[in-house]
C-alpha cells in the first residue's frame, strides 16, 4: 500500500535542500550584480592559482592525520591509497547533508583492509571530529567577535575550548558508561547492537581508548596547521578581489560559514555558506557586493575546485561496492 505520508515526508527533505539556494537567489537579486561579476573578472589570477595550489598541501596534512589514528587502530593502509580515498570522499561529503558522504572511507577500509567496521568508524569519525572542533572553537569566538573583535574574554575561550569535548569524555568516563549500560539492560536488543561486547559504541569507545595521547596531540597539531592552511587559502582570495580583510574575520567569517555549511538546507553549502559569510562581512563595514564576492569566490577555489579533485580521483579510485555489503545487519558489528 502507498504511503503517501513518507512520500511527502521525502518531497519536503528535498525542497528543504534548496532553502539556501532560493535564499542566496533573492540576495543576489537586491545587489549589484555587475558589480560582483566586475570583481569577480579583475581578481588576481596569480593569487587564485596559489590557492588551488595550496589544496595539495591541505589534503596531505589531512591525510597524515588520519593516518595516525588508522595506526593507532592497528590499521595500516598505504599512504597513497589514503591519499585517494581522503580526496574522493571530500566529494561525496560536498554534496551529500552535513557532509555523510565522506564517511564512505569507512567503505575504502573494510573493503580494502578487512578491517572491523568499529575501528573504521573511529577513524574517520575522529578525523571529522578535530575538523568540526576547529571550526566550533573559531565559530564561538566570531559570535561574540560582533561586539568588537578585541572582546572575546577568557570565560569564552574557555566555553569554545571546553563545549565540544564534553559528549567524548562521557562516552570515555567509566562510571558513566557502566551506569548507561545498566539502564540499558531492559533493552536487550539495543543493549546487544550497541553496548554489548561487540556493541557499536563499545567497539567505538575501546578503540578511541587505543589512541595514544601523543598521536592524538600529533593529529591536533596537524588540525591546527591545515586550518591554518585553508584560513590563508581565503586570505589570498581577499587579495586577489583586492581587499584588505583582516586576518581574524576571514577565520571567523569562514568558521561560521563552515558549521552552518553542515545544516542540510542547502547542496554542498551553496547559499547558507556564502549567506553567513557575506553577513558577517557587511556587519563589520564591508560593502554587500564586496562582502558576496569573496564569499562567493571562497566557494568556487575552496570548495568546488576540491570536490572536482575528489571527482577525479574517484574515477581512478572509485569506492569499492559489492553485493554483499559490509553494512548488513548481520556484519556491522563484528
Amino acid at each position: 500500500m502507498f504511503n503517501f505520508k513518507i512520500c511527502s515526508t521525502k518531497r519536503l527533505l528535498v525542497w528543504v535542500r534548496f532553502i539556501g539556494l532560493l535564499a542566496l537567489i533573492v540576495i543576489l537579486y537586491q545587489m549589484d550584480i555587475a558589480k560582483i561579476v566586475t570583481l569577480i573578472l579583475s581578481s588576481d589570477y596569480k593569487y587564485l592559482i596559489l590557492t588551488m595550489i595550496l589544496y595539495f598541501p591541505l589534503i596531505y596534512i589531512k591525510t597524515i592525520r588520519w593516518k595516525l589514528f588508522l595506526i593507532s587502530l592497528n590499521i595500516y593502509y598505504p599512504l597513497k591509497s589514503a591519499l585517494c580515498a581522503n580526496m574522493s570522499c571530500f566529494f561525496w561529503g560536498h554534496i551529500t547533508p552535513a557532509r555523510l558522504g565522506e564517511f564512505s572511507r569507512i567503505i575504502y577500509l573494510l573493503r580494502e583492509k578487512n578491517v572491523k567496521f568499529g575501528a573504521a568508524l573511529t577513524s574517520v569519525l575522529m578525523d571529522r571530529f578535530l575538523d568540526f572542533y576547529a571550526a566550533f572553537f573559531c565559530g564561538s569566538l566570531a559570535l561574540f567577535s560582533f561586539s568588537g573583535i578585541e572582546k572575546a574574554n577568557a570565560f569564552v575561550l574557555i566555553t569554545a575550548f571546553v563545549l565540544p569535548i564534553i559528549p567524548v569524555s562521557i562516552i570515555l568516563n567509566q562510571n558513566i558508561y557502566n551506569l548507561v549500560k545498566e539502564k540499558f539492560n531492559i533493552y536487550p536488543t539495543l543493549h546487544k547492537k550497541f553496548l554489548g561486547a561487540n556493541g557499536l559504541i563499545t567497539v567505538f569507545r575501546n578503540a578511541m581508548l587505543s589512541i595514544s595521547v601523543v598521536k592524538m596531540l600529533g593529529a591536533t597539531v596537524l588540525t591546527m596547521l591545515s586550518y591554518l592552511l585553508l584560513m590563508v587559502e581565503y586570505f589570498l582570495i581577499s587579495i586577489a578581489i583586492g581587499e584588505n580583510i583582516h586576518f581574524l574575520h576571514i577565520v571567523y567569517a569562514t568558521s561560521l560559514g563552515t558549521l552552518v555549511g553542515l545544516i542540510p538546507i542547502s547542496v554542498s553549502g551553496l547559499g547558507s555558506q556564502q549567506l553567513v559569510i557575506s553577513g558577517y562581512l557587511i556587519f563589520h563595514g564591508f560593502l554587500p557586493e564586496t562582502a558576496m564576492t569573496f564569499a562567493l569566490v571562497g566557494y568556487c577555489f575552496c570548495v568546488l575546485f576540491p570536490s572536482l579533485m575528489g571527482l577525479f580521483v574517484f574515477f581512478i579510485k572509485p569506492i569499492p561496492l559489492r553485493q554483499d555489503d559490509c553494512l548488513k545487519k548481520e556484519n556491522i558489528y563484528d
